[in-house]
């Protein structure tokens, strides 16, 4: 048998102790009220509200390759871990990358595109990828 908790030490080894039992099998049970509520703040963002702002949905739509111009491959890694080959021109611009990777992201959610090394977003989406130094480069995408 197992040990039961003792609230009074008995005065001297070996002393009987009395233990009371009060029979509630017959009662229903009640349960007891709830102590802890829910979370019921604020919910505040980690991220500044400029970048907040900074991103804007794109229209998602694959880009097209020109098979008779420079090509080049882009690494995608996505958020959740996916990574995804591109092969795009030289001249197709990063606001077009940003097209192509929306359709591979969950609808009307925000992103933003950057490379890894050393850590730089890719804001001016007029850049041709070979402006943007993107050619045979890795391009991190980041859920908002």
């Amino acid at each position: 048998p197992l040990p039961l908790p003792n609230p009074t030490p008995p005065q001297r080894a070996g002393a009987d102790i009395d233990v009371h039992c009060i029979d509630k099998s017959t009662e229903a049970h009640v349960a007891p009220p709830a102590s802890v509520l829910p979370f019921q703040g604020e919910g505040r963002s980690m991220r500044t509200d400029a970048a907040a702002g900074s991103t804007t949905l794109v229209e998602p739509r694959e880009a097209a390759l020109d098979t008779g111009a420079p090509t080049t491959s882009i690494q995608l890694r996505m958020a959740d871990g996916l990574r995804k080959v591109l092969k795009l021109n030289h001249t197709h611009t990063v606001g077009q990358l940003r097209a192509h990777v929306a359709t591979l992201t969950p609808a009307a959610r925000p992103f933003e595109i950057a490379i890894p090394m050393p850590r730089a977003k890719l804001t001016d989406d007029a850049q041709t990828l070979a402006e943007a130094g993107l050619l045979n480069n890795t391009v991190v995408v980041t859920m908002l």
